[in-house]
């Protein structure tokens, strides 16, 4: 009877134990996303933030957090809590759509944060970013007349408009791959002039 007393009291305290863990966990997640969220409104209080992302990409178990603004200005908050200007051109008027942040697979367990966002008429622009030392350097920057397609492999895709002499257009397929080995975009396929691979 005593053994079975002990019994429940130890599941009863392993249950507690468990519950205080998981609600820390959540607290410390949700204390973290507060933490860049509140550092970039005390360096910036006139900017509005229109999209908030976080990821680890380097895979040092610390997360980096990219923030478009209204104004169309792109920031990095990294891991060590420096909110860095990146680029001031992103259009972010909402006639034409938001922009969007995604994550790229690189190589390994890196992977780049591709910035894309629709500028008038027609155009999709991207600027892919790798970070480097606290800061993201910009690898790629492409425009495409239809559309940029991310595959789970990493390739970027640019579907853009070859102009016929007589009439229409062509749809065309330009590729772009991380090479580790030469550390920049390789492309492939059918390239558009506007495109350029850094």
């Amino acid at each position: 009877m005593k053994l079975k007393k002990q019994l429940n009291k130890s599941g009863a305290l392993f249950l507690v134990l468990s519950l205080m863990f998981m609600l820390f966990s959540s607290s410390t997640l949700n204390a973290k996303t507060m933490n860049a969220e509140s550092i970039f409104a005390k360096k910036f209080p006139k900017e509005t933030i229109l999209i908030m992302k976080s990821a680890d990409l380097n895979n040092d178990k610390k997360k980096e957090t990219f923030i478009i603004t209204q104004s169309g200005k792109f920031y990095l908050v990294n891991s060590k809590g420096y909110v860095i200007y990146i680029r001031g051109d992103i259009e972010a008027d909402s006639d034409f759509g938001p922009p969007e942040i995604q994550f790229v697979k690189a190589s390994g367990s890196e992977k780049f944060v591709a910035v894309s966002y629709l500028y008038p008429p027609s155009s999709t622009y991207m600027h892919v970013y790798r970070l480097v030392n606290g800061t993201l350097v910009n690898k790629l920057s492409i425009r495409g007349d239809l559309y940029i397609e991310l595959r789970p492999n990493g390739e970027i895709l640019n579907h853009w408009k070859k102009y016929n002499w007589d009439s229409g257009w062509t749809e065309k397929v330009a590729i772009y791959k991380w090479s580790s080995s030469k550390q920049k975009y390789v492309a492939s396929g059918q390239l558009a002039s506007s495109s350029a691979a850094k």
